[in-house]
């Protein structure tokens, strides 16, 4: 059965802010999965890259969400960015 969707749209600032999550998320997998072949930390197992790879994008994406503006208040690069993110990774309905 679908969803009724409601009638006002979720704020853009939340949607922001699941974007950054999902991209800061993203890059440390990425930049993991190249260096766990490399065998830079030996002491690491391919398990575990992903697991350093999720609790460092984690934190890059909360502290990210904190001391960014708010979409509301931001004009310029800020605005062009968030809109960026609003047009290219849409949260999931």
């Amino acid at each position: 059965m679908r969803t009724e969707h409601p009638d006002t749209p979720e704020p853009p600032n939340r949607r922001i802010g699941w974007s950054i999550s999902v991209l800061a998320l993203a890059v440390p997998c990425l930049l993991c999965g190249v260096l766990a072949p490399l065998g830079l930390l030996p002491f690491l197992s391919g398990g575990s890259w992903f697991w350093v790879a999720l609790i460092f994008g984690g934190a890059i994406a909360l502290v990210v969400n904190l001391v960014r503006p708010r979409y509301e208040s931001t004009a310029g690069r800020w605005r062009a960015f968030y809109d960026f993110l609003l047009r290219q990774l849409p949260p999931p309905d």
